[in-house]
């Protein structure tokens, strides 16, 4: 997360050296967890900052996660640790922009 797709094609970030979380599904089932994401066979959102396609795919795993029934302590810690890890990995990718300087106010 953010996908490999979106990092590959945006910053050249390889799938074996991007973060990635491992959505595990159990039999029966054909379809898994990670079909239901937001970029599963989807072109990347090149259009999304960083920070943005990282905190929109944490989301949307969260939100797999809670209509599943499994959102607990130990996934809102391994969704945390993908966050942390981007930023460790690649901080000139996620840090955070500037705060723009308010303007001066003007005199009439």
């Amino acid at each position: 997360m953010p996908s490999a797709a979106y990092m590959s094609q945006k910053y050249g970030i390889s799938a074996k050296d991007a973060v990635a979380m491992n959505m595990e599904h159990y039999y029966p089932s054909n379809t898994g967890r990670h079909s239901q994401t937001r970029t599963f066979r989807q072109k990347p959102f090149l259009n999304e900052t960083p920070r943005q396609a990282l905190a929109r795919d944490i989301r949307d795993a969260r939100k797999i996660y809670m209509r599943d029934g499994l959102y607990d302590s130990k996934m809102r810690e391994s969704l945390q640790k993908v966050i942390a890890l981007n930023k460790e990995k690649f901080p000139d990718i996620f840090r955070k922009p500037p705060r723009p300087k308010p303007k001066p106010p003007t005199n009439c």
